[in-house]
């Protein structure tokens, strides 16, 4: 079930932010590892997981997130869902 929060622009603006907690199955913790690491222990997790498993990626390389959408446009894998937390990259995947 979403959560709604509400947020204030301006005291005359305000706008509802629903924020989905995202399911996954299996998650790898790439924090503090450069190119090509997250890419490859990303692989190697997808590579143990059945069809339609979703995959949660934490990494903090800058390149992380392109590396990735480059991946799964070459593998058929989706990439579900980026999001920016502090300096971390949180990056969904799911095995096709």
């Amino acid at each position: 079930m979403p959560r709604l929060f509400r947020a204030s622009l301006a005291s005359d603006c305000n706008f509802y932010i629903e924020l989905f907690e995202m399911n996954f199955d299996q998650q790898v913790d790439a924090s503090g590892l450069l190119c090509p690491l997250p890419l490859l222990k990303s692989k190697r997790q997808l590579n143990r997981m059945e069809s339609g498993q979703v995959l949660k990626l934490i990494a903090t390389d800058d390149n992380a997130e392109s590396d990735l959408r480059k991946f799964c446009d070459q593998s058929g894998h989706l990439l579900i869902k980026t999001e920016q937390l502090d300096e971390q990259q949180i990056i969904y995947l799911q095995k096709k």
